[in-house]
């Protein structure tokens, strides 16, 4: 019978001016850091040609270093791309909890919930004595924005938790 090991992906963080890559792998006590990617990035404007070129490069540094396995990556883009709130809504009778969610985020976004690629990872229940009020933690970001992650195609790296297009 094979045995098959489990493979963290790898870590990737953006900003501005540097691209970071860390991976870990899986030891007997237990994760341990399996490895570490640094590059400073060139002073170009940040979204210029130039500088997606450079974070194509990057990527491509990171996939094909032979100290990462595998090429699954979870992304972290620049802050300046994301939105980050948490929301307390009830759900309505007639309402699904994605319209509800709709309904809240629609309050806190600076541009429209149609152009919105929006995940909320944590969902709880807001009350015991109400079953149909909920707290989430939302992370949104402009579709258009999202030009950052289609990158990672080009530089050969697979990304967890695609959004859709």
């Amino acid at each position: 019978m094979a045995i098959l090991k489990e493979t963290y992906p790898i870590g990737i963080d953006i900003d501005d001016r540097h691209v970071y890559a860390a991976q870990f792998r899986q030891t007997r006590q237990g994760p341990a850091l399996r490895d570490l990617f640094y590059r400073r990035m060139n002073e170009q404007q940040v979204d210029s040609p130039e500088w997606e070129r450079d974070l194509v490069s990057a990527l491509k540094a990171v996939s094909k270093n032979r100290r990462f396995r595998g090429k699954r990556a979870s992304v972290n883009l620049p802050a300046r791309y994301v939105n980050s709130f948490p929301i307390s809504f009830g759900v309505a009778a007639e309402e699904t909890m994605d319209t509800a969610i709709a309904r809240e985020c629609r309050k806190h976004l600076s541009f429209s919930l149609e152009h919105a690629v929006i995940d909320y990872s944590s969902l709880v229940e807001g009350s015991p004595d109400d079953k149909r009020k909920f707290k989430a933690n939302i992370v949104a970001a402009h579709r258009d924005q999202m030009h950052v992650a289609d990158l990672f195609d080009r530089g050969d790296v697979r990304r967890q938790g695609r959004p859709p297009r």
